[in-house]
């Protein structure tokens, strides 16, 4: 990871499968800010955990750019 493309990042929001110690170690050693886990309270059951929303969404939001890239590059004529 390169530092200083990621300077203002002072939480890091995980999922669940990130909740180890050499994780969050290595987040604090490598950009310096904390890790904080957004994890299910129950399991098989659907609630709306406000931090893990917000994950979710950036996800969402980040997978619909890419499409729209894709296609941009595949709808291109080659001259």
């Amino acid at each position: 990871m390169n530092k200083s493309f990621l300077s203002g990042v002072k939480n890091v929001l995980a999922d669940g499968r990130y909740s180890g110690k050499l994780f969050s170690n290595s987040i604090q050693e490598i950009l310096g800010c904390t890790v904080e886990i957004a994890k299910r309270n129950e399991l098989h059951t659907f609630k709306v955990i406000p931090k893990r929303w917000v994950v979710e969404r950036s996800f969402s939001w980040l997978e619909k750019c890419r499409g729209y890239g894709k296609t941009a590059k595949e709808s291109l004529i080659p001259a």
